[in-house]
C-alpha cells in the first residue's frame, strides 16, 4: 500500500522510471493520495486476482496504468489520463469517470468499466483488439453515464483472427452519447477488410466491410 497524508493543494508524483506493483498473498494493493495524484511512472495490477485501487482528488496518468493480471479500481472525481491506460486479455479495469487525452488500450477480453462519464478528447485514442465475435472476445468499454466522443478509435485483429464481411462487432455501450469519433484507425490495412462505426442510441458497434 502507498498511502500519502497530504494536505488539500498537495501532490504524490510517482516518478518516471517507477513502478508501484499489486501485492502478492492474497492482498489488495491502495495507491492513496488523499488529495491530488500524478503518475509519471507504472502502476500495475500483475498479480492474479488482486485489484490496485488507486484513489485521489484528482488523479493524472502521464505515464502507465496496466491491468495485467488483476483489477485496476481508480476512484477519483477527477480522473485525466494522459498517458498509456492498459487493460490486458482476460482482465478488467474500472473508473468512476474518466477524460482521456492519451491512449486506453483494452485487449481482447479484456474490460473497463465507467461507472460515472468518459470523455474522450480530440487528442484521444481509444484502442480495442477483436480475436472473434463474441464478447470474451473483444476488448471492450462498459460507461454507466454519458458519454462525449472526440479524437480516434483504432481496431486491431489478434490471434490470426479476420471477421467476415458484415459482421457486428459491439465494442462500447453507454448510458448517453455525444459527438463521435472523428477518426478511425484500422491496424490491419492488409488483411482485406475495414469497419466502419455504427452509433446506436446505447451502444457502438463496428460494421465489417470490404478493406
Amino acid at each position: 500500500m502507498l498511502r500519502a497524508g497530504l494536505d488539500a493543494g498537495q501532490t504524490l508524483t510517482i516518478g518516471a522510471g517507477i513502478t508501484v506493483h499489486g501485492s502478492t498473498g492474497g492482498q489488495g494493493g491502495t495507491v492513496d493520495a488523499a488529495s491530488a495524484l500524478i503518475n509519471e511512472g507504472t502502476i500495475a495490477a500483475d498479480a492474479v486476482g488482486q485489484s490496485v485501487t488507486i484513489t485521489g482528488s484528482s488523479v493524472t496518468n502521464a505515464g502507465r496504468i496496466v491491468a495485467a493480471a488483476g483489477t485496476i479500481r481508480a476512484s477519483s472525481p477527477g480522473f485525466r489520463n494522459d498517458g498509456i491506460f492498459a487493460v490486458l486479455s482476460g482482465t478488467t479495469a474500472t473508473a468512476s469517470s474518466i477524460a482521456n487525452f492519451g491512449t486506453i488500450d483494452i485487449q481482447d477480453g479484456g474490460l473497463f468499466n465507467v461507472t460515472g462519464s468518459f470523455t474522450n478528447d480530440s487528442s484521444g485514442f481509444v484502442q480495442t483488439s477483436i480475436a472473434g465475435s463474441v464478447p470474451s472476445a473483444l476488448g471492450r468499454i462498459s460507461i454507466s453515464g454519458e458519454t462525449s466522443l472526440d479524437g480516434t478509435i483504432k481496431l486491431r485483429l489478434v490471434d490470426g483472427y479476420v471477421p467476415p464481411l458484415g459482421q457486428t462487432l459491439q465494442v462500447i455501450t453507454y448510458g448517453s452519447r455525444l459527438g463521435s469519433f472523428a477518426a478511425l484507425s484500422d491496424l490491419d490495412p492488409a488483411d482485406g477488410v475495414t469497419y466502419e462505426v455504427v452509433y446506436n442510441a446505447a451502444d457502438l458497434t463496428v460494421l465489417v466491410v470490404p478493406g
